[in-house]
């Protein structure tokens, strides 16, 4: 029997999946708001050189961060899913320990070496920036070690908590040196050092340290965790080197100025990024608990649902983005990047092809298929790097994009295809219909030599009419809802009439 579109035996599971989804979107949506008002700001008080260069600092600092990772934070969650409490310890401290030695080698590889190669690889003049990098990605690693943790024990409440205090720290940190006409370089990347800090100090406040705390002795759990995590890592870096090859190369081929122009583009997907990442939060240990309890019919009912309901929902934001383009980069930003408009709309379309494909990626890793992530995302690093190479130099900043939306289609097929090998089927229509009809509105727009407003306005509305006429998950999906806000509005009522009866 069904309820919308949803089995009732599922309501149990749903209902804590939908409580913690909204537990930690409602967080990121606010630390989303707060970031895009601090990029606003250094967008527009910054040069585009200088934004640049601080853009590039970031983007290694981060890549430092997934080089010292192991793939130990999705291990993490994996492996403290279900796990007894002397187990949790032994896991929990192993992982710290493997994380901190890895942290080390790399901080003195860069200590050692990093002013003699790094700006030596990008025309932007950061050597004289490069000793707070260091203390960025070993804050951060640290800080998204114990986030991993309260991911993997279902602390979604104190997750959003920590991240909305954290972004908030960020934005009057940035208010306060605007306003100090302090804007520069070096003062934002102690802004970020602080931020890390603070965050991390807020972290130990909810998480456990004293009670997890041991000496790791179990050389079982070591190989476990390696073994399981030794194919995630290598996909971490290839899905940096995917994600941030672009900016690299940007970097390398083009100018600080073209770095700045393509970074603005992307901060909007960007933002959609975060709140894709707070779904996963709770999407990777609900899927792993189904598969793991050898429930893979609702495990694959419950990945296709998910996969068209977020493909319908990107790519709705998608139309909003290219039709309104350069309001919208103007409005965020300022006037300076209007030439970055349809990069801008372009990259928020890929992103919403390459997230279905990072969705079914976290679907095969739930299913004990660790090693597959790595095969996809280095046949999509390929071709990002050799398209980069290829399309930058005759493009500018939208070869980048070209090169993105060939690694995305790319990594859908692998992963559709690996998938279906695993033994669970994606319905490749139900998430594919989307692109589909936002393609047939473009084709459209542009025909009519798309300039008028109210047609652009039509256009937008015409995706979710065709989107509920044309695709039962979303209809589904809308009663699953609606059912829900009605049975909650009608306890609302009865405790009123109840509190009036007292």
């Amino acid at each position: 029997m069904r309820v919308g579109g949803f089995c009732i035996m599922d309501k149990q599971f749903l209902s804590r999946f939908l409580k913690g989804s909204a537990s930690t979107s409602s967080g990121t949506l606010v630390t989303i708001l707060f970031h895009f008002v601090s990029m606003m700001v250094l967008a527009r008080y910054m040069s585009k050189e200088d934004f640049g260069t601080y853009s590039l600092i970031i983007v290694i600092g981060h890549g430092l961060q997934i080089l010292s990772g192991l793939g130990l934070n999705l291990t993490m969650v994996k492996f403290l899913s279900g796990e007894i409490k002397a187990e949790k310890k032994q896991i929990f401290s192993s992982i710290l320990l493997l994380r901190s030695v890895q942290l080390a080698v790399v901080t003195l590889f860069v200590l050692a070496l990093g002013d003699r190669f790094l700006p030596v690889l990008f025309e932007a003049d950061i050597g004289p920036h490069l000793a707070f990098v260091p203390g960025i990605f070993v804050l951060a690693s640290l800080r998204e070690l114990l986030f991993h943790y309260m991911q993997g024990e279902r602390k979604f409440g104190p997750y959003a908590v920590v991240q909305v205090v954290s972004a908030l720290i960020r934005l009057v940190s940035i208010g306060v040196f605007l306003f100090m006409d302090w804007l520069v370089i070096d003062y934002l990347l102690w802004i970020e050092i602080i931020t890390y800090g603070l965050s991390l100090v807020h972290l130990m406040i909810w998480v456990p340290l004293r009670d997890l705390l041991t000496v790791p002795r179990d050389r079982a759990i070591f190989r476990s965790i390696l073994g399981f995590g030794s194919p995630l890592y290598f996909n971490d870096i290839l899905t940096y080197i995917y994600n941030r090859t672009s900016v690299l190369l940007i970097g390398g081929l083009l100018t600080p100025i073209s770095v700045a122009m393509y970074e603005v583009a992307s901060k909007v997907p960007e933002g959609f990024g975060r709140l894709f990442n707070s779904l996963i939060v709770v999407y990777f240990p609900s899927m792993s608990e189904l598969l793991r309890d050898g429930k893979t019919e609702m495990a694959e009912q419950f990945m296709n649902r998910s996969l068209a309901i977020v493909s319908a929902a990107l790519i709705m934001a998608s139309s909003v983005t290219y039709f309104f383009r350069e309001e919208m980069i103007t409005l965020l930003f300022s006037e300076q990047y209007r030439s970055a408009a349809l990069v801008f709309a372009l990259l928020m379309i890929n992103f919403s092809l390459n997230t279905v494909s990072r969705l079914m990626g976290y679907t095969i890793v739930a299913a004990g298929y660790s090693s597959v992530p790595v095969r996809v995302n280095l046949v999509s690093s390929i071709l990002n790097v050799v398209g980069c190479l290829f399309f930058l130099p005759r493009f500018g900043e939208l070869g980048a994009v070209y090169s993105l939306f060939a690694m995305s289609v790319a990594s859908q097929f692998l992963n559709h295809r690996y998938l279906t090998k695993a033994g669970i089927h994606a319905t490749f229509f139900s998430y594919v219909r989307p692109i589909v009809i936002l393609a047939v509105l473009i084709g459209v727009y542009e025909l009519l030599g798309g300039t008028s407003m109210w047609l652009r306005v039509a256009m937008i509305l015409a995706f979710p009419v065709l989107c509920w006429a044309l695709m039962p998950e979303v209809r589904s999906a809308g009663r699953f809802v609606g059912g829900h806000a009605m049975t909650a509005r009608g306890k609302l009522s009865r405790s009123i009439r109840g509190a009036g009866t007292v």
